[in-house]
């Protein structure tokens, strides 16, 4: 400051108004930042749930090598939403979005043989699934962990009982 001169009060920036702004003429150019406020009282989004199977590949030997030695076996009967293509490429569709593998298909006998993994306990679960003649899809789930036999039967039927 020279020493002639008063003070000047201090500027509060809540003081300002947009007629206090100035923007030199030679400016052609938009302002380069903006300001953006978050909305205190918003709601963060959900949580994504985490994910409950993870595809297993295993061949149908392995599968079958398998099957006898997983004795915590569980079963259910569901009845898919999509009642009108109830083939087994639509039921190997509906499992392999919710983390199943198939392993294989057998048309004549409208069944399926999948494989996945429960990722809480990385214990491999085995499903077989028979399209019934009563519209209803059969579903065996067995592992050597009961908890993941339960899990993965009640991710698979809610599966089918929810897809469009």
């Amino acid at each position: 400051r020279h020493r002639n001169q008063p003070p000047q009060p201090e500027i509060s920036l809540l003081d300002l108004t947009l007629d206090d702004v100035v923007v030199p003429a030679s400016s052609s150019q938009q302002p380069t930042t903006s300001l953006v406020i978050d909305d205190p009282f918003a709601q963060p989004p959900p949580p994504q749930p985490p994910q409950l199977l993870a595809p297993a590949k295993l061949s149908t030997q392995d599968f079958g090598a398998r099957w006898g030695a997983s004795r915590q076996e569980r079963k259910a009967d569901a009845t898919p939403r999509a009642t009108t293509d109830l083939s087994i490429d639509t039921i190997a569709a509906i499992f392999a979005a919710a983390g199943v593998h198939a392993v294989e298909a057998i048309p004549a006998t409208t069944e399926l043989i999948l494989a996945a993994t429960h990722v809480a306990t990385s214990t491999q679960c085995l499903i077989h699934a028979k399209v019934l003649p009563t519209r209803k899809v059969q579903v065996t789930v067995r592992s050597m962990l009961l908890p993941a036999t339960q899990d993965t039967l009640g991710a698979l039927v809610r599966a089918l009982e929810t897809a469009a």
